[in-house]
């Protein structure tokens, strides 16, 4: 039988982000040499075209020289599916002039692209959105692999203006190539210029890196053009799809997936059957949630009744300050408990400068308490113990209903 690979699954797997924070440096070499020194990997630069990297900005000049380009690769590798985000402008969109962003695929032992034997000029595979021709609305999506029919577009139109900061993503899926754009630091939906590529996709197989690739054409450009590129982030993005095959279009209670629509605007709620005891605790309050409480212990034994009446302490975490081990001990009690007389139904030993997290202690049911929720704090563990601690030798924050 053949051998499966383990694929890692549930997350994203790989990231890159730059948003180019930090020093200003010079126009030219001494830009160049900050981003190469950082997350860049400059593949090609011909001249005719000066970079500056600036405190949260990356802008190309592209100067007016034929045949001139720059192209940049991010250091991370991701493999397909992936999703890529970029914000930018340009100032002009000119003729003879191409701008992409986007995965090309490299070689995965050194990390470079391959020529592609087909499409003189261009690496091996690659998807991108190429920005070219003069309407700043309009994009190209573009994928180019290395057969005989090496390049495929789709061109988008409606899409957010490049004269101003606009934000495009890609999403390059086992399937096909989705492209989606909108105007920057604003409240409107990615939804503007919207294309898809079907007929060709990526290799899922391959390896790629994130790509920025700025060129002027045989026909040197009218005029000079500066890309400022602001933030550009690329996620490994492993989907896990399950189907739950009692609810496709079941009806009857033992095999639809129960979920209770409340009246009135948008309000879901969903119980997928999780205990009626605990689902009734957490909705007890008007708030449906649960209350907050918190307490920096003072130089005492912190008597304290967080609730006078039933309820349920279901998370939040304790913090002991001190060099020495803390005690927090509960009671089931409506009133502050009395050490000694009182029934202590829980303790909790809280490490020196250490936290404890009561999520993790009383799991996702929490712990009931049928007359009230009350505790103490103590510097030893005996039951009956009431040595006092220190003032803020203890930080509590409960959650309870």
């Amino acid at each position: 039988m053949p051998v499966r690979d383990i694929q890692q699954i549930g997350t994203t797997a790989d990231k890159f982000a730059d948003n180019f924070a930090g020093a200003a440096f010079a126009a030219g070499a001494a830009s160049l040499a900050a981003l190469g020194s950082v997350k860049w990997d400059v593949v090609r630069n011909t001249g005719g075209m000066t970079v500056t990297l600036a405190n949260g900005s990356l802008a190309i000049d592209t100067g007016i020289t034929a045949n001139a380009e720059f192209l940049m690769l991010g250091a991370a590798q991701v493999c397909i599916p992936a999703n890529l985000t970029a914000v930018f402008s340009i100032s002009q969109r000119i003729a003879n002039q191409e701008f992409r962003i986007g995965y090309l695929e490299v070689d995965p032992m050194t990390g470079l692209p391959v020529n592609n034997p087909n499409l003189a000029g261009f690496f091996r595979n690659h998807t991108a959105f190429l920005f070219d021709g003069t309407t700043a609305t309009s994009t190209v999506l573009e994928a180019v692999a290395d057969n005989a029919a090496a390049r495929r577009t789709v061109t988008v139109t409606g899409g957010a203006s490049t004269a101003g900061s606009a934000e495009y993503t890609i999403e390059a899926r086992n399937e096909d190539i989705t492209l989606m754009s909108a105007i920057a630091d604003n409240t409107g939906l990615r939804t503007g210029g919207v294309g898809r590529l079907s007929s060709m996709s990526p290799n899922p197989s391959a390896s790629y890196r994130p790509f920025v690739w700025v060129r002027n054409l045989a026909t040197p450009p009218a005029g000079t053009t500066v890309f400022t590129l602001n933030r550009i982030i690329s996620m490994d993005v492993q989907e896990l799809q399950a189907e739950v095959g009692n609810g496709r279009g079941a009806i009857t209670p033992s095999g639809a997936i129960p979920v209770a629509m409340v009246s009135g605007g948008n309000t879901v709620s969903v119980a997928n059957n999780v205990s009626s005891t605990l689902a009734n605790a957490m909705l007890a309050t008007t708030t449906n949630g649960g209350s907050l409480f918190r307490l920096f212990s003072a130089a005492s034994t912190n008597a304290t009744n967080v609730k006078a009446s039933a309820g349920r302490v279901y998370g939040g975490l304790i913090s002991n300050t001190s060099a020495s081990w803390r005690y927090v001990k509960f009671y089931n009690k409506a009133s502050a408990p009395v050490i000694g007389t009182d029934t202590v139904v829980l303790t909790l030993a809280i490490p020196p400068n250490n936290d404890v997290s009561l999520a993790a202690v009383f799991d996702a049911y929490g712990v009931h308490f049928s007359a009230g929720i009350s505790f103490v704090i103590t510097a030893a563990v005996g039951d009956g113990d009431a040595t006092a601690v220190g003032a803020l030798d203890v930080i509590m924050s409960l959650l309870f209903v």
